[in-house]
């Protein structure tokens, strides 16, 4: 099993991904998501973690399925 913060650097480089795809600064991702800058940054860096809200809130507004945030699952298919 993944070590909690393995699972948080994960989750923050693919949110990184996603932010750099649509071409957004951090300032402009956190806002978007609502957050601070300071703390996307750590998120990003797998410092912190986000909440499912949060993360239900970033595939709504990007297109990145949660599958995809979470696990980085890419095909639906797979379980």
């Amino acid at each position: 099993m993944k070590s909690s913060q393995n699972i948080k650097e994960q989750i923050g480089k693919r949110i990184d991904f996603i932010r750099n795809k649509n071409n957004m600064t951090k300032e402009q991702f956190s806002k978007l998501i609502n957050i601070s800058g300071q703390h996307l940054g750590r998120v990003i860096r797998g410092e912190k973690g986000l909440s499912i809200e949060k993360i239900i809130d970033i595939s709504e507004k990007t297109g990145y399925s949660t599958d995809y945030i979470l696990k980085g699952i890419t095909d639906k298919n797979i379980i």
